[in-house]
């Protein structure tokens, strides 16, 4: 993954309408944000407001049938 600032957006596409729960964890398991979404075709989250300092996260991704993993990384200048 490139690193990204603070000010950063992280931008979901699903093909079909989907309800998932969505939480981005630092590397110790801290949950920063944690939300129950209904997707139905494009999803944009803010960085910003979440505050994030520099370092590598997990956007964990539920699913009523699967999870999916992806790592972030903060670059603050």
């Amino acid at each position: 993954p490139n690193p990204v600032g603070n000010n950063g957006t992280i931008n979901l596409s699903i093909a079909e309408k989907n309800i998932f729960n969505l939480r981005i964890l630092d590397v110790t398991g801290r949950c920063y944000y944690n939300e129950v979404l209904t997707l139905i075709n494009r999803l944009q989250i803010e960085l910003a407001p979440l505050s994030l300092q520099s370092g590598t996260y997990i956007l964990e991704i539920e699913t009523e049938s699967d999870y999916l993993y992806k790592k972030i990384i903060i670059n603050e200048e």
